[in-house]
């Protein structure tokens, strides 16, 4: 006769087995469309910078976005001068990064070995793999605030993170509500800094049309996502001397997208993976996928 416990531990394995089994499936289907068609939008930035063009274009409604440019300019001058290198070895060498990135930025909840740490990190690390098989800086960006977020340094990453997708600066709240407020400058300034130089480039081909999303922008329109982004940040800023501040920040941070994709739920993971460290210093509540 299966006990009580017995049955618990088949659940979680079989919930285990599910997560797993999606994240594999999101491994799989973009390694075979590989395409890298973000990183070509940085390459073709840089092409533009070389040759005195734009650096912001238009996107017309329907067109092919791949020539779209959304991040400070910084982050296209340090392509220019890989575009003097083979464009097939910059493709491979982003592409590993990327997926060192993404594997990184996994690894805090991997070495919980909970069933719901890994589960989540199955789910999470395989929408980090979905970015990089289109060549975005988005698994580079989360594993960077992953390690650095919640350091000395945090305003660096935090200012850096939000240069180059804006909403990543909604991490500052939790300074703001611990009183840190020369933590929640220096992360403002950094960000100030890095999107500075934006200003002398010609900003009216900026493609600033959030255009159709998960967002609540797109889905209700900018009252409601404007409330429920006041709403969030007031409650990171409640919870930010609190256990569950940076996973609560996260939630801001995503509240606060006006463009929001599936894949922009990997923010999560800056919040769990700082919750994951504190968590191994303290005795284990969860079950261990082990035990």
């Amino acid at each position: 006769m299966v006990t009580q416990t017995g049955w618990v531990k088949w659940a979680q394995y079989v919930a285990l087995a599910i997560c797993i089994g999606f994240g594999l499936a999101f491994v799989i289907a973009n390694v075979r469309s590989w395409e890298l068609e973000d990183s070509n939008a940085y390459w073709q930035a840089a092409l533009r910078l070389r040759g005195g063009q734009p650096l912001y274009v238009p996107v017309n409604p329907g067109a092919d976005e791949m020539i779209a440019y959304r991040y400070a300019p910084w982050f296209a001058w340090l392509w220019v001068p890989l575009t003097m290198l083979p464009k097939s070895l910059v493709q491979m060498g982003w592409s590993l990064l990327l997926l060192a990135s993404a594997a990184a930025a996994i690894l805090p909840l991997v070495r919980l070995r909970t069933v719901s740490a890994i589960c989540l990190a199955a789910l999470l690390g395989g929408l980090l793999v979905r970015t990089a098989s289109t060549g975005n800086v988005q698994a580079l960006l989360i594993a960077g605030l992953v390690y650095g977020a919640p350091r000395r340094s945090g305003p660096i990453w935090i200012g850096i993170a939000a240069s180059l997708k804006f909403a990543p600066i909604a991490y500052l709240l939790l300074y703001a509500g611990r009183g840190e407020w020369r933590r929640a400058t220096a992360a403002f300034l950094v960000g100030a800094v890095f999107l500075a130089p934006a200003l002398l480039y010609d900003l009216s081909g900026y493609p600033a049309d959030p255009g159709e999303s998960l967002s609540l922008f797109s889905l209700a329109g900018p009252i409601p996502w404007a409330t429920l982004a006041v709403l969030c940040a007031a409650i990171a800023i409640r919870l930010a001397s609190r256990r569950h501040a940076w996973p609560a920040a996260s939630v801001a941070v995503l509240a606060a997208i006006p463009r929001l994709q599936l894949y922009d739920l990997t923010y999560l993971l800056v919040g769990l993976g700082s919750q994951a460290r504190s968590s191994r210093s303290r005795p284990m509540t969860s079950r261990k996928v082990m035990s």
